[in-house]
C-alpha cells in the first residue's frame, strides 16, 4: 500500500480543490466548462491560430489550454502573448474589443485570467516587430565552416543536410 495510488489519489483531490477555487472566482467557469465554440481558427491582420475555446459572454473572450504547469502567478509571458495574440485576432474578426482571456492548466486545476492591459499588448508587437524583422530562413552554411574548430573533424565523417535534402525534395 502506500503506492503511485495513494499520489494519484491526492493529485487528483488537489486538482478538485484548485477547480472549485476557480469555479468561485470566475464568472465565466460554466462557459468555460461548456464553450459556446472549440478549436476556432482566428485570423487577425498580423497573425492566425487556433482558440481553444471561445465564450459568447458580454464581450467575446477565448481560452487557451496550456499543458505545462502554471507559475506562481499569472500566466508565462509565451502565453500572454499568445492570448494577446488570439484575442486581438477575435477582435479584428467579430469587430469588437476583447477586454480578457483565460489561460487553463487542466493537469494542475488552475484556470487565470489574463486582463489585455497596455504592457501585454506591448510584448505582443514586440514579438510582432522582431518576427516581421526577420529576413527569411538562415543562410546555409558551409559545412566546412561549423566543423573547423572541431577537434574530431578528421575522424567524424558525418555530413551536415538541409531538412529539405533528408525529405529528398531538394
Amino acid at each position: 500500500m502506500g503506492g503511485s495510488g495513494d499520489n494519484s489519489a491526492n493529485r487528483f483531490s488537489f486538482t478538485r480543490s484548485n477547480l472549485s477555487c476557480a469555479k468561485a472566482r470566475f464568472d465565466a467557469f460554466d462557459e468555460l466548462c461548456r464553450p459556446d465554440s472549440r478549436d476556432v481558427l482566428l485570423t487577425g491582420k498580423e497573425c492566425r491560430g487556433i482558440a481553444h475555446k471561445v465564450l459568447d459572454l458580454d464581450t467575446p473572450t477565448l481560452s487557451l489550454i496550456s499543458a505545462g504547469s502554471p507559475p506562481e502567478n499569472g500566466v508565462w509571458h509565451p502565453q500572454t502573448v499568445h492570448a494577446v495574440a488570439a484575442a486581438k485576432a477575435l477582435a479584428f474578426e467579430r469587430e469588437t474589443p476583447v477586454e480578457r482571456a483565460f489561460v487553463e492548466y487542466p493537469t494542475h486545476g488552475i484556470i487565470r485570467a489574463v486582463e489585455l492591459t497596455t504592457r501585454r499588448k506591448a510584448a505582443y508587437r514586440r514579438a510582432v516587430r522582431t518576427l516581421e524583422s526577420i529576413d527569411g530562413p538562415p543562410p546555409r552554411l558551409d559545412d566546412d565552416s561549423k566543423c573547423e574548430t572541431c577537434e574530431y573533424r578528421e575522424e567524424c565523417g558525418v555530413k551536415t543536410r538541409s531538412l529539405r535534402s533528408l525529405l529528398g525534395l531538394g
